[in-house]
């Protein structure tokens, strides 16, 4: 059985024969094999080895590997556009809701703090006041929250492949960049409507 697999090196090999009633004979071997030799072995026909890619922890901090970033791109494009898809099909109002959640929470905000509380807003109309503050503000909590959950709802992913961890935060961060760049389409309209210049 092992003739046509010269490249597999055995530290033990044991043959263990039965004759069947049948004429047949059922074999079984045992073979060691240490995972270190598993891995320096080429598959067979191809002509230059295997990258081989050892995980190991990190001794001590270290920032991420950008060319492991840039050789998984593609992959982060698909988790980005799978994030930005699965958002917007879960919620009742669709693509909608991008622009409805801005503007509903200024609304709020504008009510209970601009009216209600009366709290200054420099002379600057408290809707705009309170959505140059809520756009960005919003992009790092869904950033942060979003993103450190995501290692925990994508764990099947995560334990069956090996790929950088870091596309998991990234590509949900990356997907919250289009709710920012309505909501700052939101608010550059607003800034219209009230004649303020940025």
């Amino acid at each position: 059985m092992l003739s046509h697999q010269p490249w597999i090196r055995t530290a033990d090999r044991s043959v263990k024969s039965a004759h069947r009633s049948d004429g047949y004979v059922q074999c079984r071997i045992d073979v060691e094999v240490t995972l270190s030799e598993i891995a320096a072995v080429p598959p067979p026909g191809s002509r230059s080895p295997a990258r081989v890619t050892r995980i190991a922890p990190a001794r001590r901090f270290r920032l991420p590997d950008l060319a492991e970033i840039y050789r998984s791109r593609e992959l982060l494009y698909l988790l980005t556009w799978r994030d930005i898809t699965l958002r917007y099909k879960q919620t009742l109002l669709g693509a909608s809701w991008a622009i409805l959640q801005p503007v509903l929470t200024t609304v709020v905000f504008t009510i209970f703090f601009g009216r209600i509380s009366k709290i200054p807003s420099e002379g600057v109309p408290y809707p705009i006041f309170a959505l140059a503050a809520l756009v960005p503000w919003t992009f790092f909590f869904n950033g942060l929250v979003l993103g450190s959950n995501s290692l925990i709802t994508n764990y099947a992913l995560i334990t069956k492949i090996y790929f950088p961890r870091v596309l998991m935060p990234l590509c949900t961060i990356l997907a919250g960049l289009l709710d920012l760049l309505v909501a700052a389409a939101v608010l550059a309209c607003m800034m219209a409507w009230y004649g303020i210049a940025p």
